[in-house]
């Protein structure tokens, strides 16, 4: 099969490849926020996963667009209290093998007339 990204492949030069992710998933939010306004909006978001096995050939997959259904809660649509629970502990730092990803988010838009 040929290789989806002409002139470069991820595997071999995986130093590029997350400067195309980045650009890849702006641009599907640009086109997603297009077709989803006024009440939705597509935004990107990062997170940080722990590679449980840092030694293995293949390393964490996620795929670059999920869709999926968002549960609607109360403290999306009115104000709320944040309340912090100091008698935890913070969580420890990400370790080496954290890896930042980049994904996709549609939010609901609340309209104020």
């Amino acid at each position: 099969m040929p290789s989806p990204f002409p002139g470069m492949d991820p595997f071999l030069e995986g130093h590029l490849w997350p400067d195309f992710h980045h650009r890849m998933a702006s641009e599907v939010a640009r086109r997603l926020t297009a077709q989803l306004r006024p009440r939705y909006v597509a935004r990107l978001e990062l997170y940080i996963v722990e590679d449980p096995s840092p030694e293995a050939e293949i390393g964490i997959m996620y795929p670059d667009v999920e869709l999926g259904t968002c549960v609607s809660t109360v403290y999306e649509d009115a104000a709320y209290e944040l309340s912090l629970d100091y008698s935890r502990e913070p969580p420890p730092p990400p370790l080496k093998e954290d890896e930042q990803q980049c994904l996709q988010e549609v939010r609901r838009v609340l309209l104020l007339d």
